[in-house]
């Protein structure tokens, strides 16, 4: 895939992502790139600087484009950038040289391509736009700390039926690339970000067994919230919610299409792995190797 027009999202207000960002437009345009701050239809690649919000939060504003136009995602926060398979250097001499070989990879399309897939659904009470996520959606108790009643209605792709009702602090349904963000943090099993799953994994329950749940991307996930003591609250990636009335569901699955994440090859950075992010960030790996 040539490339020709990079659209940066980032937060000018973060000194470090706007210096990264700085460096990679100038670079960009020397190698003959054009570059914005906006995405259209004519991007060809969406460069994401930051935190893991920074990446949500971009590919939730480029809507129906997310299906056409891959991202690149560099890290410049404090977090653990999970989602991120390149860091911008912190050394300034470094950030440099960085800068333009990865510029120079995009030019010269010296990069690989994976796919990641997110997350549909539809509300009971909205006719509406399909809600999309990445990483999860979040059913859970509202302001006060109260349980929530949940009906959690499992479809398969041959119409077989899983019924379950549980009390608790709520529900997470995660995609395979999500369940090493909240679903992780509840209990819930790490899936390789390359596989088309659902995971369902329980917060808090009262009399559920408590553990999570991994299902085929053809499945179909309707929770339902029961009558008990008030509405419940969904969240899209921790960023969007949305108040869920009792009585109210929604129906979830895997997306349609998946989003394709850019990782460029490049000599002066060790081009980080699935395994490696989960050695590093995630403590996996017990200090196998150490000297």
């Amino acid at each position: 895939m040539a490339l020709q027009s990079l659209a940066f999202r980032f937060k000018s207000d973060v000194a470090e992502s706007q210096r990264v960002a700085d460096l990679l437009q100038r670079e960009a345009e020397r190698v003959g790139l054009k570059t914005s701050t906006e995405v259209d239809a004519s991007s060809d690649l969406v460069v994401a600087i930051g935190g893991d919000g920074t990446v949500l939060n971009a590919i939730r504003e480029m809507g129906p484009l997310r299906e056409r136009i891959p991202i690149l995602a560099i890290h410049t926060g404090t977090g653990r950038g999970f989602l991120h398979p390149q860091a911008a250097p912190k050394d300034p001499a470094r950030l440099e040289e960085w800068g333009r070989e990865l510029a120079e990879a995009l030019a010269s399309g010296r990069y690989r391509m994976t796919e990641r897939w997110g997350l549909e659904g539809r509300l009971s009470n909205q006719s509406g736009e399909a809600l999309w996520s990445l990483n999860d959606f979040v059913v859970s108790k509202g302001l006060l700390s109260r349980l929530v009643v949940l009906r959690i209605d499992v479809v398969d792709i041959h119409g077989e039926t899983l019924f379950s009702k549980m009390r608790g602090d709520g529900l997470i349904v995660a995609s395979s690339l999500g369940s090493t963000a909240y679903s992780f943090s509840a209990g819930g099993p790490v899936v390789h970000p390359r596989l088309k799953n659902l995971v369902l994994t329980p917060i808090c329950p009262v009399d559920h067994p408590g553990r999570s749940f991994i299902l085929s991307g053809e499945a179909r996930v309707v929770v339902s919230i029961l009558p008990h003591r008030g509405s419940a609250h969904l969240t899209l990636d921790g960023q969007i919610g949305i108040e869920m009335p009792e009585n109210a569901s929604i129906e979830m699955g895997i997306s349609r299409r998946p989003v394709r994440w850019i990782k460029p090859i490049l000599t002066t950075q060790a081009n980080r792995g699935y395994f490696e992010q989960l050695r590093t960030k995630l403590g996996f790996g017990g200090g196998l190797g150490a000297t």
